[in-house]
């Protein structure tokens, strides 16, 4: 197991405090009723600006001249125009049935962009402490999913909610948590669930070596699969959404978000902003 100092401890909690709260605001809006499935798909595609903005700051790049060319300002017009494409109906189009869920759309989008955060935090402490090998990620994914999982029971109290959880009191609540315990610890289920989490565990592993290179390769990879998977829905009758809920713009979203993670992605190529030593 990897040894780590007091501050790279702290580091590796931040990550795992992240980590919790995405898995928690993406669970919240999740459900259909809340955040269709389509839309869901997109939202990842409009994660991009603001963790541009987060790793500008985290990585303390100096200066915004690398910021001001033409390929990136164009980026940043195609995402905002595919943001407002797939806001519009839902606000102001009369039969925009989808209008009284955007709210957990928000949820969802701040609990995406979180997903995206907790990776560009790995990305700086692998390149600050020279982490290259698997044993060393598998040291560091060990304790980030340690602290990721004892903040995730630290938030169990959200299922009280009203409105947002599932338990009306303590007694419903306690009784949620022991009926999940009892039914995980059982056969066939644990076994499910020790598959799922070595799975977990290794694709974990495998994404620390990406995000030892680029936390976006991750964001710009979701974008282009989901844009794919909703192009394909509309090929597929039963599958096409209805374009009388708010989601009638939804093509001209996947075209202009997949256009401005690719006017990104060659300004990056082009500047290389990101590439900078990390005072140890």
């Amino acid at each position: 197991m990897c040894r780590y100092t007091g501050r790279q401890h702290v580091s590796i909690l931040l990550t795992g405090i992240v980590n919790a709260f995405n898995g928690l605001f993406v669970l919240w809006a999740s459900p259909k009723e809340r955040t269709p499935p389509i839309i869901a798909a997109l939202i990842f595609n409009l994660t991009l600006f603001p963790l541009v903005v987060f790793k500008h700051c985290y990585f303390r790049v100096r200066g915004v001249g690398k910021y001001r060319r033409a390929v990136f300002w164009l980026s940043v017009v195609m995402y905002v125009v595919a943001g407002y494409t797939l806001l519009y109906p839902s606000f102001f189009e009369e039969t925009g049935g989808a209008r009284g869920a955007v709210g957990w759309w928000v949820v969802f989008f701040v609990g995406a962009v979180l997903g995206g955060v907790f990776n560009v935090q790995q990305e700086r402490f692998f390149r600050k402490h020279g982490h290259t090998t698997t044993y060393q990620y598998m040291g560091y994914v060990f304790w980030q999913t340690l602290y990721r999982m004892i903040v995730g029971h630290a938030l169990l109290w959200v299922d009280l909610l009203p409105s947002v959880g599932s338990a009306n009191s303590t007694a419903a609540f306690a009784a949620h948590y022991a009926y999940t315990w009892r039914v995980s610890h059982e056969w066939p289920t644990l076994g499910f669930n020790a598959l799922y989490n070595a799975g977990y565990f290794v694709t974990y592993v495998a994404a620390c070596f990406v995000n030892t290179r680029d936390a976006f390769i991750g964001v710009f990879d979701a974008a282009a699969v989901s844009s794919v998977v909703v192009g394909l829905t509309y090929l597929i009758p039963p599958l096409r959404p209805a374009t009388d809920a708010g989601l009638g713009l939804v093509p001209v979203t996947v075209v202009l978000s997949a256009l401005s993670i690719v006017f990104y992605n060659r300004w990056v190529q082009k500047e290389n902003p990101y590439t900078i030593v990390v005072a140890s």
